[in-house]
């Protein structure tokens, strides 16, 4: 359906101008959403080939990367995104998740407490901090970010946290408020 068409366009788009940059990421994206990852790959390189400060081709390819379990090379290309685009929320996020897979949790800290300084209110940065502060212990913190982001799922970990560190009391008065 609409993949394939917006495909065709972005092919018809490089056939007329071989040096689009934007085209060979925007196809990369239609193909990263059919699951198409190694062809999306190669149309994110040719685009920095191309545009070599293009941050969102490198954030892209290291999204890609990072869902196919290539943990260093995802780690890279963040960090050449962030190295072009110093404000890159998204890609601090990313980076920090990577992070994580790869047991670098100090440094996953850093980068989504970045993500967060740079937008305070991206949710998926809070959560995923909250994350890794329960996985550490460090429940007082994880519950800070927890209780920012507000969903249903953030409300489980906290109560998770609670429940964990033996605060009964407050777990319980959690508890009130969300039944």
């Amino acid at each position: 359906g609409r993949y394939e068409e917006s495909i065709d366009s972005y092919n018809k788009a490089i056939e007329l101008n071989p040096d689009y940059a934007e085209a060979y990421v925007h196809k990369g994206n239609a193909l990263n959403d059919l699951d198409q990852y190694e062809e999306a790959i190669t149309n994110y390189k040719t685009a920095v080939e191309l545009k070599p400060g293009y941050a969102e081709a490198y954030y892209n390819l290291a999204v890609i990367l990072n869902k196919i379990g290539k943990y260093e090379a995802a780690a890279y290309n963040n960090q050449k995104a962030i190295q072009f685009r110093p404000d890159y929320a998204d890609a601090y996020n990313n980076l920090g998740i990577v992070f994580e897979k790869l047991d670098k949790v100090e440094d996953a800290i850093i980068n989504f407490q970045r993500a967060i300084s740079l937008r305070f209110n991206f949710l998926e940065a809070r959560y995923n901090l909250g994350n890794v502060f329960s996985v550490l212990g460090r429940s007082e913190e994880a519950i800070k970010h927890f209780e920012l982001v507000d969903n249903s799922m953030a409300r489980a970990q906290v109560l998770e946290c609670l429940y964990k560190n033996k605060k009964y009391q407050k777990f319980n008065e959690k508890l009130k408020i969300l039944v």
